[in-house]
């Protein structure tokens, strides 16, 4: 977590507290009755957007690429599948993420890490890296003009960002009409690898939500923490609850040895497969497309060895406007897709997938 100087932030935190949720209780439940249908096979889900916003693209030409990035590539697999697809977009909120360390050591001096708008500047500088309370505000008056534009527009998309901001997070908390508690600042939250362990305080926030919550799998995780985790979040073992998004970058064993595990502890679970996250290409042998495309279908096969569901995709995309002439590439070491790339492996799952089915 970023360290804050002074007493600004019990006082933005009190503020934020006080302003109107950016999503609705009854955006929540629409979205649990979705992902109900979704694990039961009706429905595909498609979670895709930038995972990292920017403060400085704040605007409505902005806003609307993003919609209709995940709008266009949402009709594009419905009519490729002959399926509905539950639209999960991450197109407002995500301006912060998580960091291993509050520290780094750049040229010599030791800067706080960037931990996204929210927080800090990207710049290397002290003065840019401190992270400052305000930016908070910045960020909820920059989420709170995306919703605005979606809900005029009547859009589909339900929106999605990572539990990295755990102040924010539960200053945004607000409560259900029947006594429980949903985080307000999106629809559905998601919980990094590395926050995933025994004591995690993220895990420790999101079991009392009423929102779906995912996690996304990777690293040393084993499946019992795993196993423990998914209980904790989802003690009566509600259906839409918990989605798991996964790839097999580094073989299918531990994959396997997860949905083996919740299999026999009859834990329901929407399972989403990354095949770009933690993915480089190899040139050497074929382009990252055709890698991604083979890890679909090496994961899709898996399910299907173990008799298990793949309920959807996760991928990491640009929008619209911006990235038509763009090539596949890498951005500090985190790969996405432009608009065109994402069709091409659209096609090519959508075939994978109805074949399977």
């Amino acid at each position: 977590m970023p360290n804050y100087q002074g007493k600004q932030l019990p006082a933005v935190l009190k503020q934020l507290s006080r302003l109107p949720g950016l999503v609705s209780e009854d955006d929540i439940v629409r979205l649990r009755r979705a992902l109900v249908h979704a694990a039961q096979g009706h429905t595909f889900v498609q979670l895709m957007g930038q995972r990292e916003q920017s403060l400085n693209d704040v605007t409505h030409a902005t806003f609307d690429q993003r919609f209709k990035t995940v709008e266009s590539l949402s009709r594009y697999l419905a009519l490729m599948l002959g399926l509905p697809v539950l639209a999960i977009g991450s197109v407002a909120g995500s301006y912060a993420h998580t960091q291993p360390d509050a520290t780094e050591l750049v040229d010599g001096i030791t800067l706080d890490r960037y931990f996204g708008d929210m927080v800090n500047c990207q710049a290397p500088t002290p003065w840019a890296r401190r992270p400052d309370a305000n930016r908070l505000l910045w960020a909820y008056e920059a989420t709170e003009a995306a919703m605005q534009r979606l809900r005029a527009k009547a859009s589909a998309i339900h929106t999605s960002h990572e539990c990295a901001h755990l102040d924010y997070e539960e200053a945004l908390v607000r409560r259900t009409r029947h006594s429980g508690f949903y985080a307000s600042s999106a629809s559905l939250l998601w919980i990094e690898a590395c926050n995933l362990f025994s004591d995690s305080c993220y895990v420790e926030f999101a079991r009392g939500l009423d929102n779906p919550i995912a996690l996304r799998l990777g690293g040393p995780l084993d499946t019992h923490t795993l196993v423990n985790i998914v209980e904790r979040l989802n003690p009566e073992r509600q259906t839409g609850k918990i989605l798991l998004i996964a790839n097999t970058a580094d073989g299918t064993q531990a994959v396997g040895e997860a949905i083996r595990a919740l299999q026999t502890q009859r834990s329901p679970v929407i399972w989403l497969c990354d095949p770009l996250n933690r993915h480089t290409a190899h040139p050497a042998t074929c382009s990252l497309t055709q890698s991604v495309a083979q890890q679909w279908d090496q994961t899709l096969n898996l399910h299907r060895t173990l008799d298990s569901r793949l309920s959807g995709i996760a991928l990491e995309v640009r929008s619209h406007a911006s990235s038509l002439a763009a090539p596949e590439r890498h951005e500090d070491a985190v790969p996405f897709f432009d608009f065109q790339k994402t069709l091409q492996l659209c096609s090519h799952l959508a075939h994978a997938y109805r074949e399977s089915r």
